[in-house]
């Protein structure tokens, strides 16, 4: 009797353990799961926050080591596609977003939850442009607005209108330009966003899933064996000067064979 005795505690025993282990794992997935308004607020959100400018600033070792990392997009968090209209443009190394029909006028909204990081007129060929920074750490930039509706800062909800569409900056007609962006480098929203169904399918990508064919080419260099300051600055049509400033290298620096430094 005794010995069936300490066998049921045990089993009761295990069974807690078990339990609590199960409702910590859920726990566990419930924090990540909230939605962007949860962790508006935190450090890394606000991390080069820039209010002035189209690119929030990360260096050229941050940005370096995007393709390390890992975004967690819950496809529990409410998203909407910021117009209803047709895809007419994809994304490609030198279009780095979509072009989604729409009319003069209408309403643009955020895709998620989030707050404005930049809203103004750009004259770099982006028109009217609003940048909404969420919690992952994306952007989405929302171009050639006819008006704006929004101010950094401003906290706003998946669904809520941020401008009018238009056709301003460098465009031949009404659409809305559309991109995705990671710490100022821009990501394939196909590999993100179902259009089909409008959805995201995927809860957590690498970032280097989502960069194209090594997006960072476009305003980086990757080092490779035998490379000088002087061979990068000739393939790249700059000056050596011009590269150390850029990347606030120190007198003493060492090209590291694999890393990338910028060059754009």
């Amino acid at each position: 009797m005794k010995k069936l005795l300490t066998q049921i505690l045990l089993t009761v025993l295990l069974f807690s353990s078990f339990t609590v282990i199960a409702e910590t794992k859920i726990l566990a997935d419930t924090t990540e799961s909230k939605s962007d308004s949860t962790y508006i607020d935190n450090s890394s959100y606000t991390l080069h926050w820039n209010t002035k400018s189209l690119y929030a600033g990360w260096s050229s070792s941050e940005k370096s080591k995007v393709n390390s990392e890992v975004i967690y997009i819950d496809t529990l968090t409410k998203f909407t596609m910021p117009v209803p209209g047709k895809k007419t443009s994809e994304y490609s190394r030198l279009h780095t977003g979509w072009d989604l029909n729409l009319k003069e006028g209408e309403p643009v909204k955020s895709a998620f939850d989030g707050r404005v990081r930049f809203a103004g007129m750009n004259n770099g060929g982006y028109g009217n442009i609003v940048i909404v920074r969420h919690a992952s750490g994306i952007e989405t930039w929302y171009a050639h607005l006819s008006a704006t509706s929004v101010v950094p800062g401003q906290r706003v909800k998946c669904g809520e209108t941020i401008g009018l569409g238009g056709s301003t900056g460098r465009s031949t007609g009404p659409h809305l330009h559309w991109e995705m962006r990671y710490k100022d480098v821009p990501l394939d929203l196909a590999k993100i966003i179902n259009y089909g169904n409008k959805t995201i399918p995927k809860r957590k990508i690498k970032v280097k899933d989502l960069t194209g064919d090594g997006m960072l080419a476009l305003t980086h260099h990757k080092i490779a064996d035998g490379d000088t300051m002087d061979s990068i600055a000739a393939k790249h049509k700059s000056t050596p000067e011009r590269l150390i400033r850029l990347n606030g290298l120190a007198a003493n620096y060492v090209l590291v064979p694999g890393k990338y430094i910028r060059v754009k």
